[in-house]
């Protein structure tokens, strides 16, 4: 990686640009350009997990981890899972990509994500179906 690339990279990733979109830019992998940004510790500025150290669900100051890794985002999984759920587009789980399917169990139509297979709109309904009652 040359000198010009890891400033185009510091530059991109600043921006707000992924991993994959500062890859393809560049014709490298996007591995390398994720070892270079956290070894020298670049993120987005307009990232959502700027060293705030509080919670964007429910405001709790974050704990702090010990080591290397990920810096936390959310200060528990109850908060992480809500979040996600209020935000789908985030994830690429915009309104064209959801599909509504029948349960095979209780015979209501729900809406989701996943498989073309997908038959159960939750695992009360597969455990009743699949099982019976009696389980």
């Amino acid at each position: 990686m040359t000198e010009r690339d890891k400033a185009a990279i510091e530059r991109m990733r600043r921006s707000g640009l992924s991993y994959q979109e500062i890859a393809d830019n560049l014709a490298i992998s996007k591995d390398a350009v994720r070892s270079y940004c956290r070894t020298h510790d670049i993120a987005p500025d307009t990232d959502i997990r700027q060293d705030t150290g509080i919670c964007p669900v429910c405001g709790k100051p974050l704990k702090k981890v010990s080591g290397k890794g990920r810096r936390r985002r959310f200060c528990s999984d109850g908060c992480r899972m809500e979040w996600w759920k209020s935000h789908p587009s985030e994830k690429g789980h915009d309104i064209g990509r959801i599909r509504v399917y029948r349960c095979a169990g209780c015979g209501k139509p729900f809406r989701g994500y996943g498989s073309v297979e997908r038959k159960y709109c939750c695992h009360e309904c597969y455990i009743s179906h699949r099982f019976g009652n009696g389980a």
